[in-house]
């Protein structure tokens, strides 16, 4: 888990900062960012909150994939918070 919160953020800028760097205002993609990292943070305590209880495996593995959207959306934010 640690390794993919860590990794992802990087393998995201390689990436997409090319992308980013074509558009004169990045404002846009570091308020989007902070959505989608709003929203995913969201759906992991409802995810816990709903089956944690019930259905563990369920909320482990979208644990996982929500963190995995956190860590991504948090790369996707720093590129424009950074410029």
């Amino acid at each position: 888990m640690y390794s993919v919160m860590l990794g992802a953020p990087v393998a995201f800028n390689w990436a997409f900062g090319r992308f980013q760097s074509r558009f004169p205002y990045r404002k846009q993609f570091l308020i989007l960012g902070i959505y989608i990292r709003s929203l995913s943070f969201i759906g992991m305590a409802i995810i816990t909150f709903l089956f944690a209880k019930t259905n563990p495996l369920l909320a482990l593995i979208s644990f996982y994939v929500l963190i995995f959207i956190f860590s991504l959306s948090g790369g996707f934010a720093g590129i424009a918070y950074t410029d």
